[in-house]
């Protein structure tokens, strides 16, 4: 999920008005831009390479390796990710790059079920930019992590700030799911828009022994989604346990929340 979000506040950079000394680069740059509109990170992480070696301006090459490291997480490379994504980080850099930078720096380690260090990327991106152009998106991941680590106080504090400061946008809905569930963690093992296809792969699970079961969401559209899940744990542990035993079945996991 957080990957498809985070690709609403990835803006492609234009450079087409960078100056004459950097004509190649920006030439590349568009060449990149392609690539990532058509999903081709391959092809981009290659471009961004080649482009790096024109030794472009600092400004430059900081939107170049942001794309870059954007591009390994979006490949699933979140060891890359993270390692590009820290080494921009810990230098000077223009806040929305900055802002960026760090919002995806957390979405690697996020990913690598490193949520200890999530946590603290996304505390220190709150207290370098508490006034970000991001902040909906900053207190949901705040949110988010928290659940992961149990700290369901902390989660509810950001998922209520989301309620009150930032009631149009993109993450109110989430929030408010969020907020009205009971406070466990799950396996989900799959989204439909029919339910009875959901009740359908619930009962499959069923007859395996497993304590499976739908949950009703609605997103911003009022469009409604039916989420099968596995389990209710109050460790993430057991959750996880879980996960690994299903998905060597086949099937499609993630831990929620």
């Amino acid at each position: 999920m957080d990957l498809k979000q985070w690709s609403k506040y990835s803006l492609v950079f234009l450079l087409l008005t960078a100056p004459a000394a950097y004509a190649s680069t920006s030439s590349i740059m568009v060449d990149m831009e392609s690539a990532i509109l058509q999903s081709d990170y391959k092809t981009a992480e290659d471009v961004a390479q080649k482009a790096l070696l024109e030794k472009p301006e600092k400004s430059v090459a900081d939107k170049i390796q942001y794309e870059l490291g954007l591009c390994y997480l979006r490949d699933g490379d979140y060891a890359k990710s993270v390692d590009i994504l820290k080494k921009i980080t810990a230098t000077e850099l223009d806040n929305d790059i900055r802002d960026k930078a760090y919002l995806a720096l957390y979405d690697a380690l996020y990913a690598q079920e490193d949520y200890e260090q999530a946590l603290k990327t996304i505390k220190r991106l709150l207290w370098l930019s508490p006034k970000s152009d991001y902040l909906s998106l900053v207190y949901f991941k705040y949110a988010r992590v928290s659940l992961k680590l149990a700290a369901w106080d902390v989660a509810r504090e950001y998922l209520e700030k989301i309620i009150k400061d930032f009631p149009q946008s993109f993450e109110v809905d989430l929030a408010k799911q969020y907020l009205e569930e009971k406070r466990y963690f799950a396996i989900q093992v799959g989204s439909f828009k029919e339910q009875s296809r959901a009740e359908q792969f619930a009962g499959e699970l069923k007859k395996k022994g497993q304590y499976a079961y739908v949950v009703e969401a609605t997103d911003k559209q009022n469009n409604k989604f039916y989420r099968v899940r596995v389990g209710q744990f109050t460790r993430l542990d057991d959750a996880k346990k879980l996960k690994s035993e299903l998905s060597q079945q086949g099937y499609t996991t993630q831990v929620y929340p």
